[in-house]
């Protein structure tokens, strides 16, 4: 991580007295935000629909909460109660095009942005389209013959209406200080809880979680779900080896994700010798300059291997998948149901 992000994200969380000399820019910051829900409330600003329903994925904090996997665990549900679902995302960390441009698990992080490449290659057989408009990228989905949509991050975007909203958070660190940008972590007030459809609670592994009765004073149900890691896979052979090879390796991890702590723990809980390198989220280019350590393995995350180039050591990738609850996924279900008939 940069030194400013990390400085910044430490004050955050553990609520230190500086950040009170931001409060300022929060208010303006929170002026502007309400400014802008106000337009698109009267129609100043127009938003729209594709046609199809929307489900969008995101959260309220800066950061990784797990929104890129509960996305594609619901996009891999969704198929299996027969739908065809399209990922929608805004591309991060590629390079903006005026137009909707179709990913594939082929294409550079660098093109397209990570995580859109890393949904791509999770869900080959599905359509993932990244647009900065992700309106227009919506109905480009529904033009390809998508019944369903799912906005990955776009709980801000509000130019793109929508039918479900789930609010992803994260349920270690919770909303740190509970300030807005740059005070704190929030992108929007806690109180927008209170218009999502559904609240998820990223549960890790045995940090001091938040409540899930706290989190269900906002209103919305609350559902709390795991990150469940499943394998190892060798980049780029694809070779597998079982989780139960990394009790007692020395192992160098590196993350380039909102919250490396969190892939930190998980490998600690599976035995690991561990090593952690955080790089900052989006890191284009999280192998270079690695410590000088003896290690048996090095483990990444899914999102930093699709940055992966040659020359770089061989990776190992965590791969994981986020167990979502049984009445959470009916509750989206209904709502498609709802819109179809």
């Amino acid at each position: 991580m940069t030194g400013l992000s990390t400085a910044l994200q430490h004050a955050w969380y553990k609520s230190r007295s500086w950040t009170s000399f931001l409060l300022p820019l929060a208010w303006m910051y929170r002026g502007i935000l309400t400014i802008r829900r106000k337009l698109y409330q009267l129609g100043i600003l127009k938003s729209g629909h594709p046609g199809v329903p929307v489900i969008v994925v995101g959260n309220i904090t800066v950061g990784g909460t797990g929104k890129s996997p509960v996305t594609v665990a619901l996009a891999k549900h969704l198929v299996q109660r027969g739908l065809k679902p399209g990922i929608v995302s805004r591309g991060y960390g590629g390079v903006e095009i005026d137009g909707a441009r179709c990913v594939e698990g082929s294409m550079s992080a660098s093109e397209v942005g990570d995580e859109a490449v890393m949904m791509a290659r999770m869900l080959p057989a599905l359509p993932v389209v990244v647009d900065k408009d992700r309106l227009r990228g919506a109905r480009y989905l529904a033009q390809l013959g998508c019944d369903c949509v799912l906005a990955d991050d776009g709980l801000q975007h509000l130019r793109l209406r929508r039918d479900v909203e789930l609010a992803v958070v994260d349920g270690g660190r919770g909303f740190g200080n509970k300030h807005l940008l740059p005070a704190g972590p929030l992108r929007e007030p806690i109180s927008r809880l209170e218009s999502v459809t559904a609240i998820l609670a990223n549960l890790g592994h045995g940090e001091q979680e938040v409540q899930l009765a706290e989190l269900g004073h906002y209103g919305p149900p609350v559902h709390g779900f795991t990150l469940q890691p499943l394998r190892l896979r060798h980049h780029p052979s694809g070779r597998l080896k079982p989780l139960s090879d990394l009790e007692g390796q020395s192992v160098l991890a590196v993350a380039g994700i909102g919250n490396p702590q969190r892939f930190f723990d998980t490998l600690q809980s599976l035995g690991a010798k561990l090593h952690g390198v955080p790089r900052k989220d989006h890191d284009p280019n999280p192998f270079r300059d690695l410590p000088a350590f003896t290690f048996d393995l090095l483990v990444t995350t899914a999102k930093d291997a699709v940055k992966w180039r040659t020359g770089d050591p061989e990776i190992w990738v965590l791969e994981v998948e986020a167990l979502l609850p049984e009445d959470l996924t009916e509750t989206v279900m209904d709502v498609i149901l709802q819109k179809r008939s």
